[in-house]
């Protein structure tokens, strides 16, 4: 067997580094690279990250490749065939303040929902626009009263620094009069087919499917293993944070804010 192809600018300490982010702790290549440079340590490249993945995958079968977001599969977006649904009291998107979409503020919610295998449980997932910062909620099942139920005790701690909420269409967001009247806040309702219009949303989403794959069932995880992948998307780098992570992104720009700081206790 001949001796591993040596990268001139990937040294076996990056590698150690690159094996411990990728496995351990899920992080992209991109976000491995963007969080050395943020760090002042030596830099990798994502592109020499992504080769040294596949070169270590198909030389010598090391699993590095399966803990990428989508394991080098392509997967189409949910918006590419969701049907709208009637919703009572619906507000279209086009409503929305247009501060909303600078991403300059706290408390500018999008909120969407998982659904496990045969549909039988499912996992409400809500994003801060601002920050990333990701609540998530294991519910029985993808049925309006709890979903808002769920909504409102888990955002009620921070009612007072909300605004706004965007949701997609479906039936499960019903009863969204309900969450805007506990929460006193704002709740608007992206265009059927436009999933874009709630991205960071579909990213998170993207990002919680590492841990709970398609297919899984939802029965057997745990209100831990929830908290335990809230914690963890919670402090991985983002580029748009300039590769802080969403915790430390809030500490940073809300450190004084006893409200938003809450969060950090979720």
């Amino acid at each position: 067997m001949s001796a591993r192809k040596h990268y001139t600018d990937l040294t076996d300490e990056m590698k150690v580094y690159v094996d411990r982010k990728i496995m351990q702790e899920q992080w992209s290549p991109e976000q491995i690279s963007g969080r050395r440079r943020a760090l002042g340590l030596s830099p990798i490249s994502h592109e020499t990250i992504y080769r040294y993945v596949w070169e270590e995958k198909h030389k010598w079968g090391k699993p590095l490749y399966k803990y990428l977001r989508h394991r080098g599969r392509r997967y189409n977006k949910r918006g590419s065939s969701y049907k709208s649904r009637g919703i009572p009291g619906r507000v279209g998107i086009e409503q929305r303040p247009a501060v909303v979409d600078e991403k300059g503020r706290f408390g500018d919610l999008e909120i969407d929902t998982i659904v496990g295998k045969n549909r039988r449980n499912v996992i409400m997932t809500i994003n801060d626009r601002e920050s990333g910062f990701l609540i998530m909620r294991k519910l029985p099942s993808k049925e309006a009263e709890p979903l808002a139920a769920a909504a409102i005790a888990a955002l009620k701690p921070i009612r007072k620094e909300l605004h706004t909420m965007t949701a997609d269409n479906g039936t499960e967001f019903s009863k969204h009069q309900r969450i805007a009247k506990a929460l006193k806040m704002k709740i608007f309702f992206a265009r059927p087919y436009h999933s874009w219009e709630r991205g960071a949303n579909e990213n998170t989403n993207g990002l919680v499917r590492q841990y709970f794959l398609k297919g899984t069932d939802f029965a057997n995880i745990t209100d831990k293993d929830i908290y335990m992948v809230q914690k963890r998307i919670n402090n991985r780098p983002r580029k748009r944070l300039h590769y802080k992570t969403p915790v430390e992104f809030i500490k940073h720009k809300y450190g004084n804010n006893k409200i938003i700081l809450k969060l950090l206790r979720y």
